[in-house]
């Protein structure tokens, strides 16, 4: 899978992108390129065109969300500039935008660019406020299923925040979809890293149909798993009543998401088999597994694995500090010589951590 240099909003709708995708706007491929393909302004007209997920359809959507942007700056009342010719920003952009052609139209090149500076500025706020409604009417209108997915835990997340946000940064830039698996042994915080990425506000605004959590062990029941997942798409008994195995299942589940763009969470895999039987989204979909055997990883998410390392000693610290302020504060050598005999588990130090919550300490 491609993965594409991250961009920020500021440089989205910047005058020199906004200027990049009008040069490529007669073509579909190389506008297919640009990140604008993933506002929601473009997902809204792909659906109103009917067009399909595919890149070079989204592609023609964003043209004709430029277009329209065209045409609202056409709109706008101005005072024409009187030159050789008559024209507006609007005229301008839609027939000079890709060359230098200020001659044709009997001005100065330093008025010609001007010009088209005030126009793009102009485009760029349409854009923006377009993006502003499309986000609102999608939150809105869409059915966001949050499947499953287990509270956010109140212990804060240290020594993990590089990782994290590695993680976040693929499944928000990878296209189509990204897979990503977690691994580490039990208590180094898997579960607890992947949920806080389920509720991550980027993460839910950017997988806007759904995030489904689906969490497995070592007597996974893979058919039972799948039925859950049917039904919470729409599907209704008598349709699930006609699916047999698992290869069913997984296209009954494909139709229903079709090209829409979720998030599942596979947690604490065992097999490899109960991990493949449950990649069941579209192409659109993106997975994040956790598992403790790294050749479950490997095989799954092929070189997109993170290993998660033990807490190494200011992160235990910190951790347990966060837990039992009072306890070190009444006895912190105490405190931290404990700390310092327990694994780099954030598990470990989580219930030593507790512990100290309950134990007074005698100087």
């Amino acid at each position: 899978m491609a993965q594409k240099r991250e961009i920020n909003q500021e440089d989205l709708f910047s005058p020199g992108y906004i200027q990049k995708a009008f040069r490529r706007y007669h073509s579909p491929a190389k506008l297919a390129k640009l990140e604008l393909c993933d506002l929601k302004v473009v997902e809204l007209k792909r659906r109103e065109k009917k067009r399909s997920d595919e890149r070079t359809d989204l592609a023609r959507s964003l043209r004709d969300v430029l277009e329209a942007a065209l045409k609202a700056v056409s709109e706008i009342k101005e005072e024409k500039i009187e030159t050789g010719a008559k024209f507006i920003r609007w005229q301008y952009i839609d027939k000079s935008i890709i060359k230098d052609n200020f001659a044709q139209w009997g001005v100065a090149k330093s008025e010609y660019h001007r010009t088209r500076t005030l126009a793009i500025r102009e485009i760029i706020r349409i854009l923006m406020e377009w993006e502003s409604k499309a986000k609102e009417y999608i939150m809105v209108n869409s059915p966001n299923i949050f499947f499953r997915v287990p509270n956010l835990s109140e212990i804060p997340l240290i020594g993990r925040e590089e990782v994290f946000t590695r993680i976040k940064t693929r499944l928000l830039s990878t296209t189509p979809g990204a897979v990503i698996a977690l691994v580490g042994p039990a208590g180094i915080g898997k579960s607890m890293l992947a949920v806080r990425m389920a509720h991550d506000e980027d993460i839910k605004d950017h997988f806007y149909y759904g995030i489904f959590w689906v969490g497995l062990g070592q007597e996974a029941k893979i058919i039972s798993k799948l039925g859950e997942l049917c039904t919470e798409l729409g599907a209704t008994p008598k349709d699930i009543s006609k699916l047999t195995n698992e290869y069913e299942f997984a296209e009954k589940i494909r139709g229903l998401i079709g090209g829409r763009r979720m998030l599942f969470v596979i947690d604490d895999v065992w097999r490899i088999e109960d991990a493949r039987a449950l990649k069941v989204g579209g192409r659109n979909c993106s997975y994040l597994l956790t598992t403790q055997l790294p050749k479950v990883a490997r095989d799954f998410a092929i070189h997109n694995d993170e290993l998660l390392p033990e807490l190494d000693e200011a992160d235990k610290l910190e951790l347990a500090k966060s837990l039992a302020p009072k306890a070190f504060a009444d006895a912190p050598m105490e405190c931290e010589q404990l700390i310092a005999q327990a694994s780099g588990l954030p598990l470990d130090i989580e219930i030593i951590g507790r512990n100290l919550n309950t134990v007074s300490f005698i100087g």
